[in-house]
This record gives structure tokens, C-alpha cells and sequence, in this order.
């Protein structure tokens, strides 16, 4: 399960299942004003219903997060 966090203010939960080594990539629209260098905070939170960890996000400089 993912949960992704977005500013705080946007929560999406992806029950999509991605083999080990796997690339899964989820693409959401940043900001439309501001500076999302800077702006833009996001982290997801990968858990196995056990254990959880947290890994940060990042702005790419295309419009999307």
C-alpha cells in the first residue's frame, strides 16, 4: 500500500502491486503559482501492514510532482 502526502493538504491512496525491484512512478500536478523548488513538499509512505518508511518526493521541473 502507498499513501502519498502532498503540501499536507492532499492525501491519495494506491493499492496498485509492483513487483520487488520494480520502478512505480506516480505522477501529480505541482503548484501553479510559487516556487515548487521550494514549495512543494512531498513524501510517501511505503508499509507492508507491519513496518512503514518514509521517503521523500521531489519536483522534476516539468509541472508535475
Amino acid at each position: 500500500m502507498i499513501i502519498v502526502l502532498f503540501s499536507g493538504c492532499i492525501q491519495e491512496k494506491s493499492e496498485t502491486k509492483t513487483e520487488q525491484w520494480s520502478i512505480f512512478e506516480l505522477i501529480l500536478k505541482g503548484p501553479a503559482s510559487g516556487n515548487p523548488y521550494m514549495e512543494a513538499d512531498l513524501n510517501a509512505v511505503f508499509s507492508n501492514g507491519v513496518e512503514s518508511i518514509t521517503v521523500p518526493g521531489f519536483y522534476d521541473g516539468n509541472g508535475s510532482i
